[in-house]
């Protein structure tokens, strides 16, 4: 039995040097996609630069992924910010239930050239369960939390302004996609809140 203060990690295939999950029988991002980034940076990115725009000096938005994965969303999104943004204060919260390694993370990040990635990578946790902060920037903090979905949720005190679901497929991971999920984010969402997927 593992020990209920870690996190069992996330279990990969490489597939010509992209990441499959032995876990769940699926793949990180659509093979069909030109590069994980632009896939990516449509669906979810894109949704977060208006918010970006007018987010007023001084305040704060709140985006909530459900599977951190390999962090390209959160990278994506960090340096989107970084350029748009100065002035406001990103909190960034990503909730992983199967961690990929810290060498995993090195080599697949090893093939882009994020700002924020050397920042993640050194200060990338060990499987322990519950939350870790990262700041990434000056105005971009990670709350990256490895856990349960559903118990993450439960502990989790935001007010989120935007939600990437961004898990493997409902016939593969079943258990984020419930009714008892969706109702836990709705009652961690700002009014008009969105939701990316």
């Amino acid at each position: 039995m593992a020990d209920s203060y870690f996190v069992d990690p996330a279990e990969l295939a490489w597939q010509d040097e992209t990441p499959f999950s032995e876990t769940y029988q699926d793949i990180y991002w659509s093979s069909h996609a030109d590069s994980p980034l632009s896939e990516k940076q449509a669906v979810f990115v894109d949704p977060v630069q208006t918010m970006a725009r007018q987010c007023k000096p001084g305040s704060t938005i709140t985006v909530c992924e459900l599977g951190f994965g390999f962090g390209i969303n959160c990278l994506l999104t960090a340096d989107m910010w970084r350029d748009l943004s100065p002035d406001c204060r990103l909190n960034f919260i990503s909730i992983e239930k199967h961690p990929v390694r810290k060498q995993d993370l090195a080599q697949l990040l090893s093939k882009f050239e994020f700002s924020s990635q050397e920042s993640l990578l050194a200060q990338y946790p060990p499987h322990y369960r519950g939350q870790h902060v990262i700041w990434l920037s000056n105005n971009v903090r990670l709350l990256l939390i490895f856990d349960d979905i559903d118990d993450a949720l439960g502990n989790l005190d935001a007010e989120v302004d935007l939600w990437f679901m961004d898990g493997f497929a409902p016939s593969k991971n079943q258990a984020m996609w419930q009714p008892a999920i969706y109702r836990k984010m709705f009652s961690r969402s700002r009014h008009g809140a969105e939701v990316a997927t």
